[in-house]
C-alpha cells in the first residue's frame, strides 16, 4: 500500500520519517503501479549499512466510487449473494446492474435505476403475459392515442405471427424515470401504471373506488362528482405542464363547490348517480355470499345447540332489527300538471355481527350491519313476506316496532313462536311523548322546544333496557297503572295511552325474560330509524325529480329499474325522474358498500 508523501529535500529527494534516519542517506528505488496509483520507491541507507526502503505517492488516480451493495428485490432470495455488474444508460437514466447468485448455484441479472431525489425503480416488474400465446415474449410497443394514454405491448410467439394487445384492464403509460408512486415514493415500474377501471372507462380504478367509498358513507351525488372531477383536472394539469401531453382549456377547470346546489353540482350529479348504477351490482354480487355464509354458519351453530338444550341461552343468536319507513315524495302529475304526493314504505334489515373476544365468560360485542333495504308503494304483512323470503333464512331474534306489518309478516312466514321478538322500546317511548304532546297542559317550551314536563317525562325514562330487563310481569303491569293514574288525576284523557297499553304491554312481558337471559341483546332500532331520511330531496337540475339523494349520516337508497311484468298502478320515483322508462318494480336498491364492510 502506498506510504503519504514525504516532506523532500535537497534535489527533489525526500527524507526518511523513520526517528533518527534523518541523516540517512536515500536514494531512488524506481516506480510502481498500485491501485491507488504511480509510487516512487526510495531505499534509506545507515552508516552502519542497514537500510529499508519507503514509498511516495507521484500521481494518484481519481478515487473510483465502489459498487452499492443492495440485496436482490425478491423476497424469496434473501439468502442470494449479489454482485455487481456495471453501468447502462437508456434514455429514462442509467440504470445500475447486478447479478443474484442463490446457494443453489442458480442466477439472475436485475438492473436498479436511480432518480435524482433518490427514488428507485428495478426490472424485476415483468410485462403482462399474452392470454393467447402463454409463455410467448412481451414487451411494451407504445401507448394507445387516447386522451389519457394506455400502455399495449407487443407479443411475439415461438411459432406465430407477432401482434399488439392490451390487457383485459389496462394501465396507463408510466414515464419511466419520472413518475413515482405517491405512498412509497418509490419509481413506477413501466408496467404499474394506474390501473384503469374497465377497457372502456375514461375514470382511474382508484377514482372510482375513491367515490364509492365517499357514496357509502353518505356523502351526496353531486359533492362526490365534483371530487372526481377536481381529481380529473389535476391530472390532466399534471400531463400538461410536466410532460406535454394533452391540453385543456381553462373553461374546463372545475372549481369544487360547498354542496349539490352549487352551478356545478348541478351538472356533475349524474357522474356519482351512473356509478352506483354501474358498480353496485358487482360489489353486492361479491358482499351478499359473505353475508349469507355469516348468517348460515350462525343458524347451524344455533340449531345444534338448541337442538340439545332448547331453553339455552346463545352467545350469538341470528339477530334482526327491522324498521320501516314512509318516505314522501313530491312530483307534478304530466297529465294534470299538479302536484302530488307519493308514499313509498322503505323496508330495512339491519344484522347484528358478534364479535368475539376469545374468552368463553365475556359476552360478545355487536356490529351492526346493514343487510337489506327495499321500498314498495304499500308496506304491509305482504312486503315484509317479500322481504324475509330474498333473506332466505330464520333468525332467532327480531328487534323492531310493534307495527302489524312486521309482526303479521314474521308470523305469515315463520310461523307463531318460532322467533323471539323484542319489543323496540324507543318507538314505545316516542308513541307515549307523541301522544302526550298533543294534549293540553303537558309540555313546557324550554329554549324554544316543547317538551314534557317532569311529572310526565320522568316515568318514560324507566323505559330502557337496563330497567326494563330487571323487572317482573307485576312491575310492568303496575307501571303501566301507575301512569294511567297519574294522567287521571290531572284529567288528561287517557285512550291513545291504553290503546299503546294493549300492543306493547303482552310483548313487554314476553320480552323480558329473553332480554334477562341475552344482556348483548339490543332493545331498540332507533339507530336504523333515525338514518333513513323521511323526504328526499330533489336531483340537482331536476327540482321535479323523485330520485332520494343520499345525505351525510342517510341510509342511500335508489329506485331499481327493473321492470315488473303485468304492473299497472300509478308513477313512482323511477317515472317522474324518466318519462317513458317502464314501470318500476317497486324496489330501492342501496348505494355501493363500503370497502370492506359486509352491508349494501
Amino acid at each position: 500500500m502506498a506510504a503519504p508523501a514525504r516532506p523532500e529535500a535537497a534535489g527533489n529527494i525526500p527524507v526518511c520519517q523513520v526517528e533518527g534516519h534523518a541523516a540517512h542517506r536515500v536514494r531512488k528505488k524506481g516506480r510502481r503501479a498500485t491501485p491507488a496509483g504511480e509510487t516512487q520507491r526510495y531505499e534509506c541507507v545507515a552508516a552502519d549499512g542497514a537500510r529499508h526502503t519507503f514509498s511516495v505517492l507521484v500521481d494518484a488516480k481519481p478515487e473510483r466510487p465502489k459498487p452499492r451493495k443492495l440485496p436482490c428485490p425478491d423476497p424469496a432470495h434473501a439468502d442470494s449473494r449479489v454482485r455487481a455488474r456495471g453501468l447502462r444508460t437508456t434514455k429514462a437514466g442509467t440504470w445500475r446492474r447486478y447479478r443474484c447468485e442463490r446457494p443453489d448455484g442458480s442466477k439472475h441479472d436485475f438492473q436498479v435505476l436511480e432518480s435524482e431525489s433518490g427514488s428507485a425503480l428495478t426490472s424485476l416488474t415483468r410485462p403482462p403475459a399474452c392470454a393467447e400465446h402463454p409463455g410467448s415474449a412481451v414487451t411494451r410497443h407504445g401507448p394507445s392515442s387516447t386522451l389519457t394514454p394506455r400502455q399495449r405491448y407487443r407479443c411475439v410467439p415461438v411459432d406465430g405471427t407477432p401482434h399488439t394487445f392490451t390487457p383485459a384492464l389496462p394501465r396507463e403509460k408510466v414515464h419511466v424515470g419520472t413518475d413515482a408512486c405517491a405512498t412509497c415514493d418509490e419509481l413506477l415500474s413501466p408496467h404499474r401504471g394506474t390501473q384503469t377501471a374497465a377497457r372502456a372507462a375514461s375514470w382511474s380504478l382508484p377514482a372510482i373506488v375513491r367515490a364509492l367509498n365517499e357514496l357509502a358513507l353518505g356523502a351526496s351525488y353531486a359533492g362526490t362528482s365534483l371530487l372526481m372531477r377536481e381529481q380529473r383536472d389535476l391530472t390532466r394539469k399534471h400531463l400538461l405542464e410536466d410532460h406535454g401531453i394533452g391540453g385543456m382549456l381553462a373553461a374546463e377547470m372545475t372549481e369544487p363547490g360547498g354542496t349539490y346546489a352549487g352551478g356545478e353540482g348541478k351538472k356533475a350529479w349524474h357522474l356519482a348517480a351512473d356509478l352506483v348504477e354501474q358498480y353496485a351490482p358487482l360489489v353486492w354480487g361479491v358482499v351478499e355470499p359473505a353475508m349469507r355464509e355469516r348468517a348460515a354458519a350462525y343458524r347451524a351453530a344455533n340449531d345444534e345447540i338448541l337442538a340439545g338444550h332448547p331453553a339455552a341461552a346463545l352467545r350469538m343468536p341470528l339477530t334482526w332489527v327491522l324498521d320501516e319507513v314512509p318516505i314522501y315524495v313530491k312530483r307534478r302529475n304530466p297529465t294534470t300538471r299538479r302536484r302530488e304526493l307519493t308514499i313509498w314504505t322503505v323496508h330495512v334489515v339491519v344484522e347484528i355481527e358478534w364479535l368475539s373476544s376469545g374468552d368463553p365468560k365475556v359476552l360478545p360485542t355487536r356490529r351492526n350491519r346493514l343487510r337489506l333495504v327495499r321500498a314498495y308503494p304499500r308496506g304491509n304483512a305482504d312486503t315484509w313476506r317479500l322481504v324475509f323470503d330474498e333473506l332466505g333464512i330464520r333468525p332467532d331474534v327480531i328487534v323492531a316496532d310493534c307495527g302489524e306489518a312486521i309482526a303479521g309478516g314474521t308470523k305469515a312466514t315463520y310461523g307463531e313462536g318460532n322467533v323471539a321478538f323484542v319489543p323496540s322500546l324507543y318507538h314505545l317511548r316516542k308513541n307515549l311523548d307523541l301522544v302526550l304532546r298533543k294534549q293540553p297542559k303537558t309540555t313546557v317550551k324550554v329554549e324554544g322546544r316543547h317538551r314534557l314536563i317532569d311529572v310526565f317525562a320522568k316515568p318514560l325514562d324507566l323505559l330502557n333496557k337496563d330497567d326494563v330487563r330487571n323487572m317482573a310481569e307485576e312491575d310492568i303491569r303496575e307501571w303501566w297503572d301507575l301512569y294511567l293514574r297519574l294522567l287521571a288525576d290531572r284529567d288528561i284523557p287517557t285512550g291513545s295511552i291504553v290503546q299503546q297499553r294493549r300492543i306493547y304491554e303482552e310483548r313487554m312481558v314476553q320480552a323480558v325474560p329473553l332480554l334477562r337471559s341475552h344482556p348483548h341483546l339490543p332493545a331498540s332500532n332507533a339507530a336504523v330509524e333515525n338514518r333513513i331520511p323521511r323526504r328526499p330531496r330533489p336531483v340537482p337540475g331536476q327540482p321535479q325529480a323523485d330520485v332520494p339523494e343520499p345525505g351525510p349520516d342517510e341510509l342511500p337508497v335508489r329506485p331499481c329499474r327493473r321492470p315488473r311484468p303485468g304492473s299497472v298502478r300509478r308513477s313512482g320515483p323511477a317515472d317522474a325522474a324518466h318519462p317513458g322508462r317502464q314501470r318500476c318494480c317497486g324496489r330501492l336498491g342501496t348505494a355501493a358498500p363500503h370497502a370492506g364492510r359486509p352491508a349494501a
